[in-house]
């Protein structure tokens, strides 16, 4: 996964080679975006420290909530892509966001994680 930014868009390329075993359950990606260092108010069991360093912060779903389901047929050795583009807010610093995107049974009983990575939206 590589991640372009430009004028505050980020685009966002993933892709799962999926395993050689037969599909079991369905599978979904999931795409979302993390910010590091936010210096921000936080409450520490009743003391607030006004200058407190947040780091891997969920911002924001690019992806379904629950993930977007993989309908591409599932082979062994079967190289699926997606795509996701996302504009990022003014007020985020870039330079501190990620994309971390994963791959997953979306079922309720079973939530397992197959494949994912993490990229930096400005290298």
């Amino acid at each position: 996964m590589r991640c372009t930014f430009n004028t505050r868009t980020l685009d966002v390329p993933c892709c799962t080679l999926h395993r050689k075993t037969p599909l079991l359950a369905p599978e979904s990606f999931t795409v979302v975006i993390t910010q590091d260092s936010i210096v921000y108010l936080q409450n520490d069991n009743g003391k607030l420290i006004k200058e407190y360093m947040h780091r891997h912060v969920l911002r924001d779903v690019i992806s379904q909530p629950t993930g977007n389901d993989i309908t591409e047929a599932l082979t062994g050795g079967a190289l699926i892509s997606k795509t996701f583009s996302y504009k990022l807010p003014i007020e985020w610093d870039a330079k501190h966001c990620s994309v971390v995107a994963y791959v997953h049974q979306p079922g309720p009983d079973d939530k397992v994680v197959l494949q994912a990575a993490e990229a930096h939206a400005i290298k």
